[in-house]
């Protein structure tokens, strides 16, 4: 499907639109995933440093109870107090349990509910009259057992912190990767559209231009083909129309040019004065049959030369070229002049000269036209020597 030149436009710009969003969507779903992982590492290791202040608060509270019931025995609700310990003890720990991930925390935890479960029972079985040390051993045997598990698990923290500090910083590495990554995608992406889509639009008038440089060069033979229904192929078919206008026209002034020559030639050869036209820039355009049989030359030798530089006799030469200096108009201008005729012989001429200026359209002089009407007298010198030359190094001879 081929689409307008303001298709084209709408859809580059909707496909820059896209671009960004998109780069902008993706850059926020990645910083809210890193967000999100941060914040439950961060909970999580919250979570683990409130348990762990929860086991030491609840195992200091029991060992408070325990020495008040060895300090005295008789203490009233001592097993109620206990009991009451050891749940809040035991919660603590089950609760960090939950929270655990390393096996070897979780291991820890399991003996400290089994040692708090002996500890329980040494304590229910405790019946009055009992033996002080003997108690005080059997319960501070497991509270040291208990403790040193707590220790270890709190050791652990801070190496679980650790490696929560480095996931955290290997999460924000991956993230600061994957946002280069995209950066550099979103410039990919960009130069990629901001080369491809201005080419659709730009070459078609490279192409054009191209066309309208040959045209100017006078190769009214070339064309351009777009392809399409757009505007760009439009304006392609209307310039082909157009040079195929200026071709015809072309070829039209080209015969029309070619049969004012040929009428100009029979006009010219219908009289027997010899007539010549020169440009402004002094070259010469035209002569007719009479002058070329006077002087004895051919149009090669002649035509399209410069003034200055063709075979003339030298006094011709320097009439007309004082003339079209002065860009004067004269009548029956009486001239000699010296020059060879097809015999060898050195004949000087006298001719009675008209010079014209020719203008255009608007006024500016552009050709002149020069009459030479033979006179009567004309004389023969001597035989030139053998070597030939231009008539033009022929020097004055009157």
């Amino acid at each position: 499907m081929r689409l307008s030149l303001q298709r084209r436009i709408q859809l580059s710009f909707l496909l820059s639109i896209a671009l960004v969003a998109s780069i902008g969507a993706i850059s926020f779903y990645y910083l809210h995933q890193l967000n999100e992982q941060v914040q439950q590492i961060v909970d999580h290791d919250i979570a683990l440093s409130h348990s762990g202040e929860k086991i030491k608060t609840a195992l200091f509270s029991m060992r408070r109870t325990e020495r008040t019931f060895l300090l005295n025995p008789e203490a009233p609700d001592f097993h109620k107090s206990m009991q009451q310990s050891l749940s809040e003890f035991r919660a603590a720990v089950e609760e960090g349990l939950k929270l655990c991930v390393r096996d070897e925390t979780k291991k820890i935890h399991e003996d400290i509910l089994m040692w708090t479960n002996e500890y329980k029972n040494t304590v229910v079985e405790t019946s009055i009259p009992f033996n002080p040390r003997l108690l005080a051993q059997a319960l501070d045997a497991k509270t040291r057992k208990i403790g040193q598990a707590v220790s270890e698990i709190a050791e652990l923290r801070y190496a679980d912190l650790e490696a929560h500090r480095k996931q955290a910083q290997s999460l924000s590495d991956s993230s600061s990767r994957n946002m280069i990554l995209m950066i550099i995608t979103t410039i990919l992406a960009g130069l990629a559209v901001g080369f491809f889509a201005p080419s659709k639009v730009v070459v078609p008038f490279r192409k054009l231009v191209a066309a309208i440089q040959e045209v100017q060069g006078a190769n009214f033979n070339v064309s351009v083909h777009m392809g399409g229904e757009d505007e760009i192929a439009e304006l392609g078919n209307e310039f082909n129309k157009m040079v195929e206008d200026i071709r015809v026209f072309d070829d039209m002034k080209i015969k029309k040019i070619a049969f004012e020559k040929r009428k100009l030639d029979a006009l010219a050869n219908m009289i027997h004065s010899g007539v010549i036209v020169i440009s402004v820039e002094g070259e010469i355009l035209y002569m007719n049959r009479t002058l070329y049989e006077i002087l004895g030359l051919t149009s090669e030798r002649v035509l399209h030369v410069a003034l200055k530089e063709s075979p003339l006799p030298k006094e011709l030469k320097e009439l007309f070229r004082e003339s079209i200096d002065r860009k004067d108009r004269f009548e029956e201008r009486k001239w000699n002049f010296t020059y060879k005729d097809k015999n060898d012989i050195q004949v000087r001429q006298s001719v009675q000269v008209s010079f014209s200026p020719i203008r255009n359209h608007v006024g500016d002089i552009v050709n002149f036209v020069i009459l030479m009407k033979e006179n009567a007298e004309s004389t023969e010198l001597a035989a030139a020597p053998t070597s030939t030359g231009d008539a033009s190094d022929i020097g004055d001879t009157w």
